[in-house]
């Protein structure tokens, strides 16, 4: 997409998107609150609502459980 451009006009404290002036709408979803098979339910009605953006997290279990796994990888081979 050749000619696209996004900016920040730090003086009018603004986002531009193609020489427009741009305000993106974002939401959140809580992945482990929503079962798995309603993710592409809800991400579709995030989208047919006007968001721009979806904002998630990762639980930190999960960090510590890939933590452990990965040293567990390393450790192995």
């Amino acid at each position: 997409m050749a000619g696209r451009n996004f900016t920040i006009d730090y003086d009018d404290n603004v986002f531009v998107k193609d020489g427009v002036p741009f305000q993106y709408i974002a939401g959140s979803i809580h992945y482990s609150r929503v079962p798995y098979y309603y993710w592409k339910d809800r991400l579709m009605k995030m989208a047919a609502a006007g968001l721009d953006a979806a904002q998630t997290y990762v639980l930190h279990v999960i960090m510590l459980r890939f933590s452990v796994f990965r040293k567990f990888v390393t450790f192995m081979f």
